[in-house]
């Protein structure tokens, strides 16, 4: 997530997302990835701009998480068995705010099946209804947890439609971009 509007961010997201292609091309362990982002961010941003990230590795065969959150929202898991949610908290600062901060990675999170991962950005919690209350974080976890037998895609939808609902006529200041992965099998 690019702070800003505009062309400045479109270009900082265009060029943080080619950077991270090039650099997730080998086997570098996330916590060099999202390092080595930052030093080439610092480099070319201009002062006061930043972007947040959250940089996740799943290994299929162990069914884990290794993860590193720069200056990002918490990504929430919600535990199915357990009936309850977690939020991986652990992170470093935003990108391109300090030149040589050395990101480390968390993990691994054990993933189980039937659990959760929401990703998400501030557009989505921060997003105010007409009298200006937050979406918050409160009514997505409402959402995850009584959509858990849906497809992931049906949940996605119902969390933007929530949004939309919730903002109603007021003017939504960012996007709403999120993501939901489901452990299945």
């Amino acid at each position: 997530d690019v702070s800003g509007h505009g062309i400045g961010a479109a270009l900082l997201m265009s060029t943080a997302r080619a950077l991270l292609r090039a650099f997730t091309a080998g086997e570098a362990p996330p916590a060099e990835v999202v390092t080595r982002l930052n030093r080439f961010l610092s480099d070319d941003v201009e002062t006061g701009r930043f972007m947040t990230l959250f940089y996740g590795e799943v290994n299929l065969r162990d069914r884990t998480l290794s993860y590193v959150r720069a200056g990002h929202n918490e990504p929430v898991i919600y535990r199915r068995a357990k009936d309850v949610f977690e939020e991986l908290a652990e992170g470093g600062i935003a990108l391109a705010m300090m030149d040589d901060f050395e990101f480390e990675a968390t993990g691994p999170v054990v993933l189980e099946k039937g659990d959760m991962l929401f990703l998400y950005t501030d557009g989505i919690v921060e997003a105010m209804s007409p009298a200006r209350e937050p979406f918050g974080i409160v009514r997505i976890e409402d959402i995850l947890r009584s959509g858990r037998d849906l497809p992931a895609k049906e949940i996605v939808e119902r969390v933007r439609s929530a949004v939309r609902l919730h903002t109603g006529t007021a003017r939504r200041e960012d996007d709403l971009p999120l993501v939901v992965a489901k452990i299945t099998g």
